[in-house]
């Protein structure tokens, strides 16, 4: 799996700052969405897809579904019924600069694209996330703890 996903990088106002292997793995993670190669995915192809339930609750902190109807509400920024590659990330990078995720854009993209090409399992998947979560809890700790001192 790529994504080495060592942590989140934040730039001087304290948000997600995007980094070119976060880029590269939203690009391949889009691409797979992308089965017809149009440049956009369509609801048709973002329907067989459970896991951006996965993508939402990872980026939003929270266990709220995020079904093909909310991708297109969420993503869909001209309400053409189709989400661009530009409306995506737009939409991701708002999201990220709205709170920091649990775990950088590359990790989770890449964990998200090996899930929809069969490398991994939604087990392996949910404790790769879990595990990278107390990882990161444990580091914004131990910089707290070192800010204090």
């Amino acid at each position: 799996m790529s994504g080495s996903g060592t942590g989140s990088v934040s730039d001087s106002s304290g948000a997600y700052a995007w980094t070119q292997e976060d880029h590269d793995e939203v690009k391949r993670f889009f691409s797979i969405l992308d089965t017809d190669n149009s440049g956009h995915i369509d609801k048709e192809e973002a329907a067989k897809l459970p896991v951006l339930a996965d993508i939402h609750t990872c980026i939003r902190r929270r266990h709220d579904t995020w079904g093909p109807g909310a991708f297109f509400r969420d993503c869909d920024a001209d309400s053409d019924g189709h989400v661009t590659w530009e409306e995506f990330t737009a939409y991701l990078k708002k999201r990220t600069s709205a709170s920091k995720p649990h775990c950088s854009i590359a990790f989770m993209f890449a964990n998200l694209s090996d899930l929809l090409e069969g490398k991994k399992d939604k087990e392996t998947l949910a404790s790769d996330f879990k595990l990278k979560y107390r990882e990161n809890r444990k580091a914004e700790v131990k910089v707290k703890k070192t800010q204090k001192d």
